[in-house]
């Protein structure tokens, strides 16, 4: 009876695996646990199974259905970066605010420096600063080179001393050079002009020195003489005993009465602060020079002329 039973496990378990071409078998059991081995889609399993009122141990394989594939997504591709041509143009500039020596107005120091910039070929097209190639940074003066700086990322700018023989026009050029780039100012003129000047003029000498004339009677009549009273109105005049009086100034006399404590001997004559003429001087070709007279405030001591009259 139990090879019986035998035979029909044997049975069985061939006949679950011939059928495994068309539906696969859901456990089989293995009878040669140490020699054998699952086929592919099961797992191997140990189990407890009653057979005529025996509890037996037997090991068996159990089909485990396989996963459906999973596709992976296609990596999202990576936007490679373009690099956007671009047109860089070189920039040249000449500071219009030169420095001239307070000592020699004759020497100039100027400011020059260079740039770059970059045109993306985009739409619509935008320029923006770029970073300075290296290069050279001339700066002529009339025609001569007067300096030359290497210029780039880390220095743009320079300052360059020259001294002239004469005021008037002189022209100025910068240029840069980098490879095959090159930038100028073209022809700046440059107009030097000495410092503007102030004459301070004095009264009661020279061309401006005055004559007086007292003449005596009841009263004093005085009569002040000058070849400019630059612009004053009137001036004072006292004698040698204190009498005084205010003068009128008419083109170059002055002339007031006082009353008189007898013949004096000199005049003190009180000059007004003058005009400030300003006008210009020529300095050269194309030259002028800014040029102020002033006529500060004076005393001036004068021998009088006396006349007696009556």
């Amino acid at each position: 009876m139990r090879r019986l039973a035998f035979l029909l496990v044997v049975f069985a378990s061939l006949v679950f695996a011939s059928g495994a071409g068309a539906s696969p078998v859901k456990v089989y059991v293995l009878h040669r646990p140490r020699h054998e081995k699952c086929r592919v889609h099961y797992v191997r399993e140990v189990r407890h199974v009653r057979r005529h009122h025996h509890r037996i141990r037997e090991v068996v394989c159990v089909y485990v259905a396989p996963k459906p594939a999973t596709i992976a997504p296609a990596p999202k591709a990576t936007p490679v970066a373009t690099a956007v041509p671009a047109t860089i143009r070189l920039h040249t500039h000449l500071d219009p605010g030169f420095v001239q020596d307070p000592g020699n107005p004759l020497r100039v120091t100027y400011s020059f420096s260079a740039s770059a910039s970059q045109t993306m070929l985009a739409t619509p097209r935008v320029a923006e600063a770029a970073p300075l190639p290296e290069g050279i940074l001339d700066l002529y003066s009339d025609g001569v080179l007067a300096c030359s700086i290497n210029v780039g990322p880390s220095a743009s700018e320079g300052e360059c001393p020259v001294t002239y023989s004469s005021y008037g026009t002189h022209t100025t050029v910068v240029e840069y050079l980098s490879g095959s780039n090159s930038a100028t100012t073209g022809n700046e003129p440059e107009l030097i002009e000495p410092f503007p000047a102030v004459i301070q003029r004095a009264w009661g000498s020279g061309e401006t020195f005055p004559s007086a004339t007292v003449r005596v009677g009841t009263t004093g009549e005085v009569e002040v003489t000058d070849a400019s009273f630059e612009g004053a109105g009137s001036i004072g005049v006292e004698d040698s005993f204190g009498d005084s009086c205010e003068a009128p100034v008419t083109s170059t006399r002055a002339v007031c009465t006082m009353p008189v404590s007898g013949p004096p001997n000199h005049l003190t004559i009180r000059y007004p602060g003058g005009t400030t003429v300003a006008a210009t001087r020529s300095c050269g070709p194309e030259c002028t020079q800014q040029v102020t007279e002033e006529w500060p405030p004076a005393v001036v001591h004068l021998e009088a002329q006396v006349i007696i009259v009556g």
